[in-house]
């Protein structure tokens, strides 16, 4: 209900319906209807049995490096659909990935920050949007983005499946942003060489240093 009388967040709303119902995809969640009840503007979507993966890796903790390969691999093509319609989600985090059914199929959700490239940020104040833990280094300085700052966000994913832990910290959001722009992850000696090394290109703090796109990024996983 906050939606309705919020002007800026009921704009954000009303472009995440329009963002994802513009893409029909088995990786991205189905926007079936966009609408108002009484005011209150509304998603319908369809009923998803499954969990979240932030729900996964709160339970058991690190997961397998196939099974980190192949969540990642799955996000990787849902994050390239995305890009390719020449949008940005902007707050890919273990949260907003849906793990569907039995054989826990990815499915991104959550285009509440997406925007297309080279719109102009819906913000109230000048303020940050997203998630600090999972923002990418332009992102926390407020400089313009593009679908790399989706991937520095997976890699903060997959370092997190891998190992259990965050790569960045701090005690609040403020000193979680100096981290997320000043600090190196701590190595993963127990996660094979190749995929720490993606996860590491995934985590550069500048955009030229890491994986071009999703596509390049489904390739090495």
């Amino acid at each position: 209900p906050s939606l309705a009388v919020h002007a800026t967040a009921r704009q954000r709303f009303l472009r995440e319906a329009r963002a994802a119902a513009s893409i029909q995809h088995d990786r991205i969640v189905s926007i079936y209807q966009v609408g108002e009840d009484r005011g209150v503007p509304f998603l319908a979507m369809p009923f998803l049995r499954g969990e979240t993966l932030e729900r996964r890796i709160t339970r058991e903790g690190p997961l397998a490096d196939c099974v980190t390969r192949r969540i990642g691999h799955e996000l990787a093509e849902g994050l390239s659909v995305i890009h390719e319609r020449g949008l940005i989600h902007r707050d890919i985090k273990p949260g907003n990935i849906w793990l569907e059914g039995e054989m826990a199929r990815v499915k991104i959700l959550d285009f509440g920050l997406a925007r297309a490239r080279g719109d102009v940020q819906l913000t109230v104040d000048g303020s940050i949007v997203g998630s600090p833990a999972f923002m990418a280094p332009e992102q926390a300085n407020r400089q313009p983005v593009d679908c790399r700052a989706d991937l520095f966000s997976m890699g903060v994913v997959l370092y997190l499946m891998a190992s259990g832990k965050l790569p960045f910290v701090g005690d609040d959001a403020l000193t979680t942003l100096l981290a997320v722009t000043t600090a190196e992850p701590a190595p993963l000696p127990h996660v094979h060489p190749d995929l720490e090394t993606l996860i590491r290109r995934l985590l550069a703090k500048t955009p030229d240093e890491r994986p071009q796109t999703a596509r390049e990024v489904m390739a090495a996983l």
